[in-house]
């Protein structure tokens, strides 16, 4: 059964259309293969095959984040914590909550504490983005607020405030013109769009079953794929689209994994999520599930998959070539996580304890070997700026 709502304004829920029936009860799940597009990996020969981080990217370099500004970052903050306008980078600090802000050479510009209860002031932060049509930087509180502070001087500028009871909490937001869509953990219809213009909030009637929710969850399902918005399933890599007319996600692009395809069926159902450590463990030994993060710059995608028990791959994929690329590690021993494209370039931070797993101080130059020499004598972190 699934339920859809239209909120009219953010103070008021109606029900506004009848409840969908299916013989099962809920939606079908697409099969991957019904998708717009399908991409067969042949993952056999992919695995046994070494891969450069030059095979994917033209250069590799180093910035040094001021150790003025210690920050509590981990390699693992993903960007739900990190944002970039072209000339500065924002990070939003995983245990303070502060904003911190620095040139693009790793130079503090600032760090500002908006935690609190007062004008223009947040609780609690979970996602820190850049909104270039407003020019602002915005933290999604999750109890239902987008706080909105000017790019240059974080001043506080306006608040989105949209916690009237339909949604218990919002954990993800990606900002698609006016409008902005939304990921709630907590309710069971998990995607929404809040359209800005007419304060209107609807429903797209993606409900998963609970279990496959606590199978994994991505810290941030969404990223833009050649200009529009798009959503990441985590079981199978499904990449959907959303249309905001039917109010629906549209199934775009499914990957064909061969024997190595994570399948629902195979999913028990456990009463928590601590029951999926072990089998996330076992299940990779022999598929490639679940998926955890995936990003795209243009038509090239990058994807974070587990296999090998427990290990997080990736898989790259350009749309255009067809060219596939699937590793744990590169030929020069460097980990890699997608993170924050931009213009044709991705950023992710590092901190000084992982710097050395991300990077092989051997293939930088003189200017990005002295960054990498400083991050580690300061034990503080750096971004690491991949070229396309």
């Amino acid at each position: 059964m699934r339920r859809t709502y239209i909120v009219t304004n953010t103070k008021k829920c109606i029900l506004a259309a009848a409840l969908v029936m299916t013989l099962s009860g809920c939606p079908a799940r697409p099969d991957p293969l019904s998708a717009e597009y399908h991409v067969s990996v042949d993952a056999d020969r992919l695995l046994n095959e070494e891969v450069s981080i030059f095979d994917i990217f033209s250069d590799v370099k180093v910035v040094s984040l001021d150790s003025r500004c210690p920050l509590s970052n981990t390699v693992y903050a993903g960007m739900s914590n990190l944002a970039f306008d072209g000339d500065f980078f924002y990070i939003l600090d995983t245990k303070t909550s502060d904003i911190c802000v620095f040139e693009e050479d790793g130079t503090l510009v600032s760090r500002v504490d908006k935690t609190g209860r007062g004008p223009g002031e947040y609780v609690m932060a979970d996602q820190l983005a850049y909104n270039p049509s407003a020019d602002a930087v915005e933290v999604l509180d999750p109890r239902g607020r987008i706080y909105r502070y000017s790019a240059d001087s974080l001043e506080f500028e306006s608040m989105l405030d949209f916690s009237d009871g339909c949604l218990p909490a919002t954990h993800n937001f990606f900002i698609d013109g006016e409008k902005y869509i939304l990921y709630s953990f907590s309710d069971e219809d998990k995607l929404w769009c809040l359209d800005t213009g007419d304060s209107s909030l609807f429903s797209y009637g993606y409900s998963p079953p609970e279990y496959l929710v606590k199978y994994v969850s991505a810290q941030s399902p969404f990223f833009e794929f050649d200009g529009d918005a798009a959503f990441f399933g985590t079981l199978d890599g499904l990449i959907y689209v959303f249309d905001n007319v039917s109010r629906s996600l549209v199934p775009y692009i499914g990957w064909d994994f061969g024997k190595y395809q994570g399948r629902l069926s195979d999913i028990p159902v456990y009463d928590s999520a601590r029951g999926y450590d072990e089998f996330i463990l076992d299940y990779s030994r022999r598929k490639l599930c679940p998926f955890i993060d995936m990003k795209c710059s243009g038509r090239k995608l990058f994807a974070s998959v587990i296999y090998d028990y427990g290990k997080t791959y990736t898989l790259y994929h350009d749309m255009d070539t067809g060219e596939s690329r699937l590793f744990w590690k590169t030929r020069e021993g460097m980990l890699f996580l997608p993170e924050l494209f931009h213009d044709g370039k991705m950023y992710k931070y590092v901190d000084a304890t992982k710097l050395p797993d991300y990077v092989d101080r051997e293939i930088l130059d003189d200017s990005s070997q002295a960054a990498y020499d400083k991050v580690m004598s300061e034990n503080s972190s750096a971004i690491v700026k991949y070229s396309l």
